[in-house]
C-alpha cells in the first residue's frame, strides 16, 4: 500500500488555513462518553469535543450529515494519549473545528480490539508504523483516508500540528470528496486482502524447531539480551521457543548458545529498570536497548506472559532466580491488580502528577529518610540510586529526557547475588528494604489504574497463576486462578458466549476470538493442574462456541469476530502474534489437546485447519508467529500424554510439576474420558501411563517407581 502513503501530502496542496476565533473558557459539560464504563472513555467525558462512543448513533449521523469521521483510539495507561488529550482534546479551538465539521468517535482499544485491529492495520499500511494514540480520519462509510498516531497541537517534533490537520482535511473533503472516497475504498480493499485472505499452504517438516530457532537467534542482542535494539520489548513468546529448543535439541553448540541467550535475556530484563524492583511486575517496554529506562505503564498481559515464561524457564535453567521473578510478578498482581471478586484489572498508568514515571522514581535523600543512612548507602550501590531530589521540575508534555531518569530508576548492573556476597547480606534483608520503600511509595499520588476486566487478558493471567501453582506447589496461586475462572464464568459468560469486558457489574461487548481462546486455554490448564472436570467442560463449551460462531465455512482458521457481531469494514482473522498471541495461535493448541483428552475428531480437524492455513507463514516468518509456531512444533514432535491413576494428591502434584507446558495430564477425575480408555491402576497401586504419537510406554507401577522415573527425566 505504498501508493497511499503519498495521499496525506496531496491533501495539503492548495489549501488555506481556516480563521480561528480566540479561545473562550466554557463551563465543563459532559459529552456522550459520560454514560460509558471504560475508564479511558470517561477520561474524555468532559472534553469540549462532542465525542461519541463507537455505535450506530455516531455512524448514522456521519452518513446523514455527510461528514468525515475523526476516530481516536487509545487506552487509559497510555502516556502519549494523555499528552494529546491535554494539548488538543481539551482545546476549545480544535473542538470548534471538530464539532462543526466532523463526527468525533473515541474508542478504548482494550474494550474494542476488533476496531483497533482493523484501523491499526490501516495506520501501519499508510504510514509504515503504528502506536497509540491512534488518529484516523474516515469517510462516513468508515473507510480510512488519513491516519497517524500522536500529533501535537502545533507543528513540532517534525510532525504536522493537529489543528492544521483538521482544518485542511475539512477543506480537502469539501474540495475533493470523490477522490477521498476513492482512496478510502482502495485502502479497504487492501485491508481485506491483508487481514482475511490466505496463501497456499506448505509442508511442515520435523526441522521446523531448528529452522525457527536459527532465525530467532539471528535477531538476538547478545550483549543486553532480548531481540533487536531500542525500543525493546520483552518478546516472551520468542523466549518460550528457545525453552522448547532446550528441551528437544540434543547436545550441541547451538543448544549452548540458546541456553546462554535465554539466561542472559531473563536476567537482564528482570535486573533492569523495566522491572519494578520495589513493587514487582514489568513495565511495558524499555526505551533503550539496555532495559534501563522503561515506558512506565504496566499491562496485565505483559505480566501474565512473562510470569509464565519465567516459570517455564525455571524448570530448565537458573531455577532460583527465575522462580523468584515469576512469584514476584504473581504477588504483585495479587497486591495491586486483583479485584475482591477475583477479577484481574487491566493496566496501571505511566503518569502521575502530570509526569511519566514519577511514582516509580527515587533519590538518595528519600532513601536515607526511609532506610537510614547506612542501609540507604548499600541500597543505592545495589540499585544505582544516586540522584538529587527532583524538586518542582516541569517537562514538555510531562516527558523527561531519557538521561534524566538515570540515578532515579532502580536497577542492577550486576547480579543481585554478587551484591549479597559483597555486603554479606541475605535476600530477606533486601526484601525488607524493598517493603519499607514500597510502603513509602504508597503514600505518593499513585498513577491511574484501569479497573475494567478483559476476559482475554484474564485468561492469560489465570493460566500464569495455574503455572505458578504447578511450578511452586503453593496453593495460594491455584486459589487465585480458581476464583478468577469462576468469576469469568459467572459474570462474563452466558450460554457459552463470552463478553469482552466487565466493569462495576456491567458486562459489555461480544467476545472476540482472543477472549474465547485465552479463556479456554486457562480452563484447560486449570484442569491439568487441578483435575477439575468443570474446567474441562468449560473449555469444551468455549471451543464449541468458537467452532459454531467464528468458523470461516472452509475448515480453516477462525475469524476474529463472531458471525453475529457488529459488521465492520473488514472481517479480520488477525493471525499474527503481536503483544499477545493471536486467538488462532492459542486455539490451535486448545483444540488439539481437547482432541487428545476427549477423542473427538472435530477438535483435531479444526486445529489442523488453523496450522494448514498459516503453514507458509509459520515456516517463512517465524518471528511473526512464535506462538503458532510453538503449537505446530508440539504437534509435529508429539504432545506427551500422562494418565495417572490410583495416586494421592501429593504424587499427583509431583507428576504435574515434572511435566512441560505442552503436556496433557489426566487423573482419577477423568477416568471416563477417551485418553484414559483401557487404562487402570495396576496391583492396587498408583500407575502412570505415558504416551506420545499413539504409542505408550509400559505403565509405571508404584509411587517409588514413578518418582524414580521423574528424577531421571
Amino acid at each position: 500500500m505504498t501508493t497511499f502513503k503519498l495521499w496525506p501530502a496531496l491533501l495539503f496542496m492548495g489549501t488555506t488555513f481556516l480563521f480561528s476565533e480566540s479561545k473562550v473558557v466554557q463551563k465543563q459539560i459532559a459529552n456522550r462518553l459520560a454514560n460509558e464504563t471504560s475508564p479511558y472513555l470517561l477520561q474524555h467525558a468532559y472534553n469540549p469535543i462532542q465525542w461519541y462512543p463507537w455505535g450506530e448513533e455516531a455512524l448514522a449521523k456521519a452518513k446523514k450529515e455527510n461528514k468525515p469521521i475523526f476516530l481516536s483510539v487509545g487506552y487509559s495507561a497510555c502516556h502519549w494519549c494523555h499528552v494529546m488529550a491535554h494539548e488538543s482534546f481539551e482545546d476549545e479551538e480544535i473542538a470548534k473545528v471538530l464539532n462543526e465539521h466532523y463526527i468525533s468517535i473515541k474508542v478504548d482499544r482494550e474494550e474494542r480490539p476488533d476496531i483497533d485491529d482493523i484501523y491499526m492495520s490501516a495506520v501501519q499500511s499508510m504510514t509504515g508504523s503504528g502506536g497509540w494514540p491512534m488518529t484516523v480520519f474516515m469517510t462516513p462509510d468508515e473507510a480510512p483516508f488519513y491516519a497517524g498516531t500522536y500529533f501535537p497541537k502545533e507543528n513540532k517534533y517534525g510532525k504536522p500540528g493537529f489543528l492544521s490537520i483538521v482544518q485542511q482535511l475539512h477543506d480537502a473533503w469539501k474540495r475533493d470528496e470523490v477522490k477521498i472516497r476513492e482512496v478510502g475504498g482502495k485502502i479497504v480493499n487492501e485491508l481485506n486482502l491483508q487481514l482475511s485472505s490466505s496463501i497456499p499452504a506448505t509442508d511442515i517438516t520435523e526441522t521446523l524447531l531448528f529452522d525457527t530457532l536459527s532465525r530467532v537467534i539471528q535477531d538476538a542482542d547478545k550483549k543486553n539480551g532480548g531481540f533487536g535494539g531500542s525500543p525493546k520489548f520483552p518478546s516472551s513468546m520468542s523466549l518460550q521457543l528457545i525453552i522448547d529448543g532446550l528441551k528437544d535439541l540434543g547436545d550441541s553448540n547451538f543448544k549452548d548458545e540458546l541456553s546462554t541467550h535465554l539466561k542472559l535475556s531473563l536476567r537482564k530484563m528482570a535486573e533492569g529498570g523495566m522491572y519494578d524492583q520495589i513493587g514487582g511486575g514489568f513495565h511495558r517496554y524499555s526505551t533503550d536497548a539496555k532495559w534501563l529506562v522503561p515506558h512506565f505503564e504496566k499491562m496485565l498481559y505483559d505480566n501474565a506472559l512473562l510470569a509464565t515464561c519465567y516459570f517455564e524457564a525455571a524448570e530448565l535453567i537458573d531455577h532460583d532466580f527465575n522462580l523468584r521473578i515469576g512469584k514476584e510478578i504473581c504477588d504483585y498482581v495479587i497486591k495491586e491488580m486483583l479485584h475482591e471478586s477475583g477479577a484481574f484489572f487491566s493496566t496501571t498508568d505511566a503518569d502521575s502528577e502530570g509526569m511519566e514515571g514519577k511514582f516509580f522514581l527515587w533519590d538518595k535523600n528519600e532513601l536515607s529518610k526511609v532506610l537510614g543512612e547506612k542501609s540507604a548507602g548499600i541500597f543505592s550501590d545495589i540499585f544505582e540510586i544516586d540522584a538529587e531530589p527532583m524538586g518542582d521540575v516541569k517537562f514538555d508534555g510531562g516527558t523527561p529526557p531519557h538521561d534524566w531518569f538515570h540515578g532515579r530508576t532502580a536497577h542492577l548492573t550486576l547480579p543481585l547475588e554478587d551484591y549479597l556476597s559483597k555486603y554479606k547480606l541475605n535476600l530477606s534483608q533486601v526484601n525488607e528494604w524493598k517493603l519499607m520503600l514500597w510502603n513509602q511509595r504508597e503514600k505518593r499520588v499513585p498513577p491511574g489504574k484501569d479497573t475494567k476486566v478483559l476476559s482475554s487478558w484474564n485468561g492469560l493471567m489465570s493460566l500464569a497463576f495455574c503455572k505458578a501453582y504447578q511450578t511452586t506447589g503453593e496453593s495460594k496461586y491455584l486459589e487465585v486462578a480458581s476464583k478468577n475462572l469462576n468469576f469469568v464464568w459467572t459474570e462474563m459468560q452466558s450460554k457459552g458466549r463470552l463478553f469482552a469486558t466487565w466493569k462495576d457489574g456491567d458486562a459489555r461487548h461480544f467476545g472476540t476470538l482472543e477472549d474465547y481462546s485465552n479463556m479456554a486455554d486457562a480452563y484447560l490448564y486449570h484442569f491439568k493442574v487441578s483435575g477439575s472436570i468443570d474446567s474441562l467442560e468449560r473449555a469444551k463449551i468455549l471451543a464449541d462456541s468458537v467452532m459454531q460462531f467464528f468458523d470461516d465455512g472452509k475448515g480453516k482458521a477462525f475469524f476474529y469476530t463472531a458471525h453475529d457481531a457488529e459488521k465492520l469494514i473488514v472481517r479480520s482473522k488477525n493471525p499474527y502474534d503481536n503483544a499477545v498471541p493471536s486467538g488462532n495461535s492459542v486455539l490451535a493448541g486448545v483444540l488439539f489437546r481437547l482432541f487428545l483428552i476427549t477423542g473427538e475428531e472435530k477438535y483435531r480437524v479444526a486445529s489442523e485447519g488453523i496450522i494448514h492455513e498459516y503453514s507458509t507463514y509459520i515456516v517463512k516468518a517465524p518471528m511473526s508467529f512464535p506462538r503458532l509456531g510453538r503449537e505446530t512444533i508440539f504437534q509435529t514432535k508429539g504432545v506427551k500424554e500422562y494418565v495417572l491413576l490410583g495416586a494421592n494428591e501429593n504424587l499427583r502434584n509431583k507428576v504435574c510439576r515434572a511435566m512441560t507446558h505442552g503436556d496433557v495430564l489426566l487423573t482419577e477425575s477423568g477416568k471416563g474420558l477417551a485418553l484414559a480408555k483401557g487404562k487402570v491402576s495396576l496391583k492396587n497401586q498408583a500407575t502412570l501411563y505415558i504416551c506420545k504419537l499413539g504409542q505408550c510406554l509400559q505403565p509405571i507401577v508404584g509411587e517409588s517407581e514413578i518418582l524414580s522415573l521423574l528424577k531421571k527425566n
